[in-house]
Order: C-alpha cells, then sequence, then structure tokens
C-alpha cells in the first residue's frame, strides 16, 4: 500500500491516501496556474497507476474561492479524458451552489462523478458503482452505442412500417 503523498503547490496543498478501494483526495488553497494543473494532474495520474485504483473521493472543501476559468477548463479536460484521470470520482463541495454547478457541468460533459455535501453520501455512492480496473475500459464500455437491429428484422413482413397512403389489410 502507498504512503500518504502530498503534492505541494504554492498556493494549495493536496493530500491523497489509498483507502479501501478508492483514493481520497483532500484540497486545500487553490490551483491558479496551468503549471498547478499540470502537477495535480501528473501526480495524481502517477498515484493511479502505482495503486490500480481509479475511483476517488475529492474534499474540495478546503478550497479557496474560484479558480480562474483557465484552470477550471483544464481539470474538466482532465477529468474528461478518456486515458487519463479517474473513472469515477465523488467530490465533496462547501456550498449547494457549487454542488450544483459541478453535477450539472458532469452531466452536460458526460464525466463519471458526483458531488456532495459529506464524505459520507460521496463514499456511499462511490463504493456503490461497479469496479473497472482501469479508466478506458470503463469509458470504452459505456461509450460504445448498442448494436442497430438489422434491417431484416426491424422490417420484417409481420411488423413493417407503413408508408403514407398505404393501409394494414386484414
Amino acid at each position: 500500500m502507498l504512503p500518504r503523498q502530498v503534492i505541494q503547490l504554492p498556493q494549495a496543498v493536496i493530500e491523497v491516501e489509498v483507502r479501501n478501494g478508492y483514493l481520497l483526495v483532500v484540497e486545500t488553497g487553490q490551483l491558479t496556474t496551468l503549471a498547478d494543473v499540470t502537477r495535480y494532474c501528473d501526480t495524481i495520474d502517477r498515484i493511479i497507476q502505482e495503486s490500480r485504483i481509479d475511483m476517488a473521493i475529492i474534499d474540495a472543501r478546503g478550497e479557496l474561492g474560484d479558480p480562474p476559468e483557465v484552470v477550471r477548463e483544464a481539470m474538466w479536460r482532465w477529468l474528461t479524458a478518456e486515458d487519463r484521470g479517474f473513472a469515477v470520482a465523488a467530490f465533496v463541495l462547501p456550498t449547494e451552489m457549487a454542488i450544483a454547478r459541478v453535477n450539472m457541468t458532469a452531466l452536460v460533459k458526460g464525466a463519471k462523478l458526483r458531488a456532495f455535501a459529506n464524505v459520507h453520501d460521496a463514499q456511499r455512492w462511490l463504493l456503490s458503482r461497479p469496479r473497472f480496473a482501469t479508466k478506458p475500459t470503463l469509458r470504452a464500455q459505456e461509450a460504445q452505442p448498442p448494436a442497430p437491429e438489422p434491417r431484416e428484422q426491424a422490417e420484417s413482413s409481420t411488423h413493417r412500417r407503413l408508408r403514407p397512403g398505404e393501409y394494414k389489410s386484414t
């Protein structure tokens, strides 16, 4: 098991601890530059690889203010990337407004994450999710649309769609 790791950034500290089946990431301070985001993401990706755990609870109640838009966009790109980051993540946020914003953004972007007001609810949701070995496997399985029904079956004589002007004979 990996020891607790600390990512020290100019205006933020991120602590990462391996828990039973997930990583607990506790964020305090603020990411203010793209360099901060790069260091954060690269370090978390390395921890995911070493621990072989790609699910996380991210406790962001210690964040200070909103990060710059460019930083927020870079984090969302990482969170939604198929080949990096977490397969599934639960955020713990300090306000209902922040929770709503993250949940709505995740929905729009198709990110496999949700935000909660406390660690207990986040953990319950996260651990109820199916476990997957790697993020690409999870995303690849979910990204494939269902196979289309063969045309012959769809237009069988008993269930053929009528054309305009046609009437079903009995």
